[in-house]
């Protein structure tokens, strides 16, 4: 009997035990009041974790992602609150504040038309239509002045049909026409040194890259693979890991016609620990291949997405990490929204 006393009483301490442990990542007590005065107008602020929130407004939903220690918002977007499917107008923002892009959603894929935006200038760089998914009808592209230096037309997310580049004074540097992704015929009108839309990336192949230490981020480079290395080497932080902070940090590189990072920029952060972990990419010696056209070498810009959402061991909802059916919550003591 007194055996049966102390394990009911041991049993109960331990559930009380991890029961105070957990309850602070999966309740909106204490972040609710952060985020109230952030509600879209109409809407309803349900739950909060530490970096996102949910607000309701009948079967419509509103997800939110935000900085951890600014609360600066830079991912919106709409559900369907039956299904969790992306429905209306998503947003998304870089880290100073200009837009990233901005879109429409039907039933979870993109449809309508979407806008993406520079990070240095906040003007329009490209814009254009989907059907279900997929790219349709007239593209257009823009330079940092907002000048026009392309069209190409889509059928089913191929290219179809004509397309024109432009050059800066807004005469036809080429043109030609495009059947089902397939180029049957080009004519240039005109010479330029240099065209965007001509410059073509090698996909990051790598040549070395020195002073890369973890194993697998030399394996990954050993496969000329720059994304899979840096993701590795600018590793989830464990003070955030433990916090169970999540998000996706945006990261701008030029590489120069030597094939070297010339210019990194971390366009946003999560955290100040997920920026001390971008910048050790800064610290490695890559030597890639750089982009050509016309045998020429050229410079080149990219953005890189570095998501941080652990799949297991996680107190948060992710809407976009499971599909409403398939959800398995990972353990112990997870609790899920009721929406």
């Amino acid at each position: 009997m007194k055996s049966l006393k102390k394990l009911f009483v041991l049993t109960f301490v331990s559930i009380a035990f991890f029961s105070c442990a957990t309850s602070k990542y999966h309740t909106s007590d204490e972040y609710i009041p952060l985020y109230e005065d952030k509600v879209d107008i109409g809407f309803e602020l349900i739950k909060t974790w530490r970096d996102y929130s949910v607000e309701r407004q009948g079967e419509v939903l509103i997800y939110k992602q935000y900085e951890v220690e600014s609360r600066l918002l830079y991912h919106k977007v709409f559900l369907k609150k039956s299904t969790l499917e992306k429905h209306g107008e998503e947003i998304e923002w870089y880290g100073n504040g200009n837009l990233r892009f901005k879109g429409m959603n039907l039933d979870g894929k993109k449809d309508g038309r979407w806008e993406y935006y520079s990070f240095k200038t906040g003007l329009l760089e490209e814009y254009g239509r989907y059907t279900k998914g997929k790219k349709e009808r007239t593209w257009t592209f823009l330079d940092s002045l907002g000048n026009k230096t392309a069209t190409f037309n889509y059928l089913a997310d191929k290219l179809h049909g004509e397309f024109v580049l432009y050059t800066k004074s807004g005469d036809i540097y080429k043109q030609g026409i495009y059947d089902k992704g397939m180029l049957k015929n080009i004519s240039k009108l005109t010479e330029v040194d240099f065209h965007p839309q001509e410059i073509t990336e090698k996909d990051f192949k790598l040549y070395s890259c020195d002073g890369a230490t973890e194993k697998e981020a030399r394996k990954q480079c050993r496969k000329d693979n720059f994304n899979s290395a840096a993701r590795i080497i600018a590793e989830y932080p464990e003070d955030e890991k433990n916090r169970k902070v999540t998000g996706t940090a945006l990261l701008y590189i030029e590489i120069n016609e030597d094939g070297k990072i010339s210019e990194f920029k971390i366009l946003r952060s999560i955290s100040p620990h997920f920026e001390a972990a971008i910048n050790k990419i800064k610290e490695i010696n890559f030597v890639m291949e750089p982009a050509y056209r016309e045998g020429i070498p050229y410079k080149t810009s990219h953005i890189i997405s570095l998501s941080y959402f652990p799949i297991e061991g996680t107190y948060y909802f992710d809407p976009f990490m499971f599909h409403h059916n398939t959800f398995q919550p990972p353990v112990p003591n997870f609790t899920p929204p009721s929406f």
